[in-house]
């Protein structure tokens, strides 16, 4: 089985489906992207080129809502917050601050996390049991 994503004019996730890989093969018995995109354009009315399939290369599987990046092919998770920025490599965004390494284990078993202080641009320590 094959995902393939269902995207916007303007890029934005609008759904994702699963297509057999008999309905992409080619006449050597691989399966194509193009034979998909081919198939479901036909079988779906949504032209060929708004359906991108996922694959590991990708970094981030498609949902709803995410943002198809053609230029450097990565399904994007929206924005958490104003500050963060796009990390091409990873595929993930990534705070100003890198997040502190300064929880201990009693602390982590007491449900304390980091969460980040988009005001003050600082990471802070909150119970997540409460």
């Amino acid at each position: 089985m094959a995902r393939f994503a269902k995207i916007s004019s303007d890029n934005i996730v609008l759904d994702t489906l699963t297509l057999e890989e008999s309905y992409m093969r080619d006449e050597n018995g691989d399966p194509q992207e193009s034979i998909g995109q081919a198939y479901l354009e036909t079988n779906n009315n949504w032209p060929a080129a708004q359906w991108i399939q996922d694959t590991e290369a990708r970094k981030n599987g498609p949902g709803i809502g995410m943002e198809w990046d053609p230029s450097n092919q990565i399904f994007w998770n929206p924005q958490p917050f104003n500050s963060w920025t796009k990390n091409n490599s990873t595929g993930k965004w990534e705070p100003p601050v890198p997040e502190p390494d300064d929880i201990s284990e009693e602390e982590a078993q007491d449900g304390i996390i980091h969460w980040w202080d988009e005001e003050n641009q600082t990471w802070q320590k909150c119970n997540a049991n409460t």
